[in-house]
């Protein structure tokens, strides 16, 4: 049970099986989610974290600053 991509940034891309993993893979974390103790083994030590960057234009004024000598 492993998905075609090493990165999810997307579903545009993901076959009918990537979308049954995420799905079945869901369905045991909501499982997880109902127990009275909500520990998932399998992450023990492992270090979980979401990236959202926002690309935005440089500013006009950073484009045309001067160079120092």
């Amino acid at each position: 049970m492993k998905l075609s991509t090493k990165h999810l940034l997307g579903i545009r891309d993901l076959t009918r099986d990537d979308i049954q993993i995420i799905l079945d893979t869901a369905t045991q974390f909501k499982e997880v989610l109902q127990r009275p103790v909500k520990k998932f083994l399998p992450l023990r030590d492992v270090t979980i974290v979401n990236l959202f960057l926002r690309i935005q234009p440089v500013p006009v004024f950073l484009l045309n600053w001067p160079k120092r000598d």
